[in-house]
């Protein structure tokens, strides 16, 4: 089966490496501050992601284990979004228990998406990385967490926070562009985004995130095709 997308390297490098120059100000103050206390989480389980997004009143449920080496929650929003928190390198990934990493994504459809959208949504994005899956017919977009060195609560909830503050914005830029649902994106030779546009076969060719993952982003793409809101409003309170 297909592995998901090589979305791990590739945010890790376009989003993670400038994460602390483009987090605004404010909160990239209280980012630091949670650095700097005792309190650090080394790992994480299933039940802290699921108590952390509660605060934003966001329900997460385990997915059956499939054998992967990954645990992944299905997270919905108050406003009917889905997305999705794949848990890896685990000392039991059966029960995402004693994680160091992870992957917030989610999947819309690909159709009526302009090409150089996409371009946009990386000059604009906070934390968010897109990659479009022609073969799949729609766009995984992802923000990696790593815990190596300690993370604090409210760093990983910021970083999950700006993760939905870019995809609302994103969906809202669509929406006020009447972006039609019929045509698929096609690349012009040559565009900007070339390094971010590939088949599924090459893109889900990963050791850390596998076949279990690209159903959920899937399933997510088929959710999130009716207009939905990604952020609520505590996720928008907490990062303003």
């Amino acid at each position: 089966m297909l592995k998901l997308l090589n979305l791990l390297r590739f945010v890790a490098q376009g989003a993670a490496c400038a994460l602390f120059v483009i987090i605004p100000a404010a909160a990239q103050q209280g980012a630091n501050t949670q650095l700097a206390s005792p309190s650090l989480l080394q790992n994480f389980d299933a039940s802290d992601v699921s108590s952390m997004l509660a605060d934003f009143n966001i329900t997460a449920t385990l997915q059956p284990y499939s054998g992967d080496g990954t645990g992944s929650m299905i997270a919905r929003t108050d406003g009917g979004a889905m997305f999705v928190i794949t848990m890896m390198q685990c000392s039991d990934p059966a029960a995402a228990t004693g994680c160091t990493q992870a992957v917030v994504y989610t999947g819309l459809s690909n159709s009526g998406v302009a090409y150089d959208d996409l371009n946009t949504f990386h000059t604009n994005s906070n934390v968010t990385r897109a990659v479009n899956i022609p073969d799949q017919q729609m766009i995984v977009f992802g923000t990696p967490i790593f815990t190596q060195g300690g993370i604090g609560r409210e760093h990983f909830q910021l970083l999950t926070a700006l993760f939905l503050r870019d995809m609302q914005q994103y969906v809202q830029n669509q929406m006020a562009a009447g972006t039609s649902v019929s045509l698929t994106v096609q690349p012009d030779e040559g565009g900007k985004a070339d390094n971010v546009t590939a088949d599924s076969s090459e893109l889900l060719e990963s050791s850390q995130l596998r076949s279990a993952s690209l159903p959920h982003a899937l399933k997510a793409a088929v959710s999130n095709t009716q207009y939905v809101n990604f952020l609520s409003n505590k996720a928008a309170a907490f990062v303003d």
